[in-house]
């Protein structure tokens, strides 16, 4: 069987929904045939913010709840697009990744969503890279090196920033630093899901000591291969955004500058002129993309609106074909593992 269809699900850090790519694969080439991102209800919302305090029972029936959630919202999918997938390639929702402590787990109950949905399903990609000393992170690498290949590098401002060089002798891809985990967090503070284009960003006034604490984080200095998780944003990162101390749309304007900062810094490595697609929900954020573009000496073109939303979905599907397909779909040379694995937890209706 070719799996010439898939359904690619991914639900980011930032909480804010499960997307659905419905992908046709064709030789080398992928494209998306349907798109759509079932938003999260407020209260399913909450409990994923505070999935980590959860006790062990209640994480299993949660994972139950949130699978069941998936399962609908892919029947959903299927019945307003008219397309019947392969199979699903699906991420799940990271709960913990701790690779230094040799264990990641992101939530998904496979073989139930299989059962409800009658689809074989694809899932925990990361933890086989983990148990072979690897990060399990970033895994889009590979598809940006099969599909993208006309830039020099792939940016995706979701949740956290990470990067794929594209072209460099070596392969590398890595997380850059949080991006719109602590934007939304902010955003949360004045009763907003979001900074909508970072209008309230630009408008407040950066807050340098905070700027240059930021940007001495010992994450920075590291190497890759490198990966964060979201206890380091809590205990770390969002540490130095104590709330009464400032002004929130101060706070915003800092954070905005602070990842643009990061994010030029990283990309300004390449030679000036080089070509990078940014996607994730952060390319939608206007006065980020135009301090990205300010600081760094690469060229960023406008990406289609569809690829900003659905790349990493895309990819996602991709890597379950390539587990179906017997293919190696991570790299250890991209995530410090022992050797590359077919990854993914295969489950058959």
């Amino acid at each position: 069987m070719e799996y010439s269809l898939g359904l690619g699900m991914m639900s980011g850090t930032s909480c804010d929904g499960l997307d659905l790519a419905f992908c046709k694969f064709e030789s080398s080439r992928a494209g998306v045939e349907f798109f759509k991102t079932a938003t999260y209800p407020n209260a399913l919302r909450e409990r994923l913010l505070r999935v980590m305090q959860m006790g062990a029972a209640e994480l299993l029936l949660f994972e139950n709840e949130f699978t069941a959630f998936s399962a609908k919202a892919v029947s959903a999918a299927m019945d307003e697009s008219g397309l019947k997938p392969d199979f699903i390639g699906a991420h799940g929702h990271t709960v913990f990744h701790r690779p230094e402590s040799n264990f990641t787990f992101q939530m998904l109950n496979g073989g139930m969503l299989s059962g409800l949905t009658g689809l074989p399903v694809v899932c925990d990609f990361r933890r086989q890279d983990v148990a072979l000393g690897g990060q399990g992170a970033p895994l889009v690498p590979i598809g940006d090196r099969l599909l993208f290949l006309d830039f020099d590098a792939c940016i995706n401002l979701g949740g956290v920033a990470n990067v794929s060089f594209m072209k460099s002798e070596k392969p590398s891809a890595f997380d850059i630093c949080p991006a719109n985990l602590i934007l939304n967090e902010l955003a949360h503070r004045m009763g907003m899901p979001f900074d909508r284009n970072g209008t309230v960003a630009a408008s407040g006034r950066v807050i340098p000591e905070l700027i240059d604490r930021l940007s001495k984080l010992e994450y920075y200095a590291l190497p890759p291969p490198k990966s964060i998780g979201r206890e380091w944003f809590e205990t770390v990162f969002y540490a130095n955004f104590p709330e009464g101390k400032a002004e929130v749309r101060d706070l915003l304007a800092t954070a905005t500058t602070h990842i643009a900062d990061i994010i030029a810094g990283t990309l300004n490595s390449l030679d000036p002129g080089s070509k990078v697609l940014a996607t994730g929900g952060g390319a939608f954020n206007g006065y980020l993309m135009q301090l990205l573009r300010e600081k760094s000496h690469c060229e960023m073109p406008p990406a289609d609106p569809l690829l900003i939303e659905a790349k990493e979905a895309l990819i996602f599907a991709l890597l379950g074909r390539l587990r179906l397909l017997g293919e190696n779909n991570v790299l250890h040379e991209i995530t410090g593992a022992e050797m590359s694995v077919c990854a993914g937890a295969v489950y058959l209706p």
